[in-house]
């Protein structure tokens, strides 16, 4: 395939590198996305979607994989010969956030723009048209850094109050805009802040740095489902109420 004609498409990447500590014992002996949700894992339902739905779009899906991987990584690899999209599987074994794993993941990416997602995140197919869709209108307008949003209820009432103290307002659990780990980022971008900021470890922090050094952030929300099995509680949730088609 010609240089030009990846221009218009992107790489995916998964992050599934992290040590899933708030999800034990469940993910004690298993990378967090390749714990069982239903039939599948949010990892597999990631990278079968993606491929399948989006092959037009995506030159490639790069899985970055790390804690307890190595006993998943020959299973993984057939499953993903078996996908219409090029799958490279890398393994970084080091422990040092997302930004962190940025680092790594670069030298594998061969498109202008990659799309990041932790791999514990459960989408729907709403969500998978938003997200394309300002994907796709990012990088008409080439936005450099590109991070996705979800109205979420946080799970405490939230008082308003005026300089004397006095309750002007009480909100019951109110929708806030969170951070829904996944960004659109631009490589050469990318590539130039992680070389000004060596000691770069999360994501809020390149963020952070792109703001100061002026790059094109830019906000997009997410309106279909978006969750994941980040502790015990949701990983319940989740599999209780999503429906057994959805989780095959």
């Amino acid at each position: 395939m010609s240089k030009d004609s990846k221009s218009d498409k992107i790489s995916v990447v998964l992050l599934c590198a992290g040590s899933g500590k708030r999800l034990r014992p469940l993910s004690l002996l298993t990378p967090k996305p390749l714990v069982p949700l239903g039939s599948t894992t949010s990892l597999l339902k990631l990278v079968h979607d993606i491929s399948n739905r989006y092959c037009s779009l995506v030159e490639q899906v790069v899985i970055v994989l790390g804690y307890a991987a190595v006993p998943y990584l020959k299973d993984l690899q057939r499953v993903c010969e078996r996908l219409p999209v090029r799958v490279d599987i890398v393994v970084d074994s080091r422990l040092r956030g997302t930004a962190g794993h940025l680092r790594t993941v670069l030298s594998y990416v061969d498109t202008k723009y990659m799309l990041l997602i932790n791999g514990d995140i459960v989408l729907d197919d709403r969500s998978y048209e938003n997200i394309m869709r300002s994907v796709a209108n990012a990088m008409s307008e080439e936005t450099e850094l590109l991070i996705f949003y979800a109205k979420k209820p946080i799970r405490f009432g939230v008082i308003k109050y005026d300089s004397n103290y006095n309750v002007v307002e009480w909100l019951e659990k109110p929708l806030v805009d969170v951070v829904a780990g996944i960004y659109l980022l631009n490589k050469d971008v990318v590539s130039k802040l992680l070389r000004k900021g060596e000691n770069l470890v999360n994501m809020n922090d390149l963020v952070k740095l792109a703001c100061e050094r002026g790059v094109k952030v830019k906000a997009a929300q997410i309106s279909g489902l978006v969750e994941d099995i980040g502790v015990v509680e949701d990983y319940l949730r989740i599999i209780t109420t999503l429906s057994e088609d959805y989780l095959r």
